[in-house]
Order: structure tokens, then sequence, then C-alpha cells
């Protein structure tokens, strides 16, 4: 039996709903109409998927990049290893390919110092001071050196020196490139 009753006043509804999107983006269709009922599951609207597919294909792209890094690395590993193995590459560089070093997260930062007869500290005790409170930070690893008056080679690493041997001929430098590791080897 249905009952009416005539009066002024505001109708608001037993339940409620705030439907909202997890992704921002422009609504293309609205797929109901207010006041209809709807079931758990169907598909209320469409959000125009352009944007969020350039993500997704920018993304897929970084991470195809990303491997081939990671295989590029792995055989620059695999090669310095057996350098390593033949005594033609040192452990230093060796250990900086195997993720210690050469990796992305690697930077280099340069800081210069007034002039030496401006300063009453040498570069060295400039190094000693921060080294303590540079060990400090958290995630980062440091290495500090002085630069030399010299640079031989073109090769930027974390050791003090570097020696490049080169020659015109592969045979010599094949004779020689031994006996100078053996040299070095036997220093300090």
């Amino acid at each position: 039996m249905p009952i009416f009753l005539q009066a002024l006043g505001t109708v608001q509804a037993a339940f409620t709903v705030s439907v909202r999107s997890q992704i921002d983006g422009k609504v293309v269709t609205v797929n109901f109409v207010e006041g209809q009922e709807v079931k758990k599951g169907a598909t209320l609207a469409e959000i125009d998927s352009r944007a969020l597919k350039a993500a997704l294909d920018q993304a897929t792209a970084k991470k195809a990049q990303d491997a081939a890094q990671l295989v590029s690395a792995q055989k620059d590993l695999a090669r310095f290893q057996e350098l390593g193995r033949k005594a033609f590459e040192t452990q230093q560089n060796i250990d900086q390919h195997n993720g210690s070093g050469n990796t992305l997260n690697t930077g280099r930062f340069f800081i210069g110092l007034k002039p030496r007869e401006e300063r009453t500290s040498s570069a060295l005790e400039v190094i000693a001071r921060l080294r303590p409170q540079l060990a400090k930070v958290e995630g980062v690893n440091l290495f500090l050196q002085p630069s030399q008056d010299i640079t031989v080679g073109g090769r930027i690493s974390r050791g003090q020196f570097q020696y490049t041997l080169q020659d015109a001929s592969l045979d010599e430098l094949n004779t020689w490139a031994p006996k100078m590791l053996a040299k070095l080897k036997t220093l300090p």
C-alpha cells in the first residue's frame, strides 16, 4: 500500500557512494545516467588512455635500455675478469666493473682550493680534515685525492696514479706490459 506525503523539504538518499578514479585523465565516456542502479565491477566511465600508454611505452623503453646496459656491463666484467686472470688488468678496475664503481650512480666533483700561498694547509691536510666528516654521509663512498700537476692518459679513476703503456708495435707492447706490471707489483 503506497504512502503519499505532501510536504516541503529536501530528499536525501539513504546510501551514497563517492566514485573516484585511481588515475588522472580526461573522461571520454560515461556509461551510466544519474540515478541509475549499477552493479559491482561495471565500467562506469572511460578515461583517455593515450597519456598512460605513452608513459607505459616510455617505461618499457627505459626497461629495455637498462637491460641492454646490464648485458653490456656483464660483458665488460667478463672481459675485465679474463684480463685480470692474464695479469693485464688491475684488481681495482675489475672491482669497479663488478658494480662498485662503474654504475650509473657514480659521480665526480672537483673542489678548487685557494692558491697554496693563501692557505696554511696542504691539499692532503684538507683531505685529511674532510674524510672523517664525509664518512658520516650514508649511502655514499667518497674517494678524495689531490689533483696532479701532470696528467698522463685520458682516463679518470679512483686511483691516485695511473700508468698507460703505449707503443706503435703490438709485439713490443706485449713484451713490455708484463715486465712493467711485474715491476709495479714490487713497489710499496
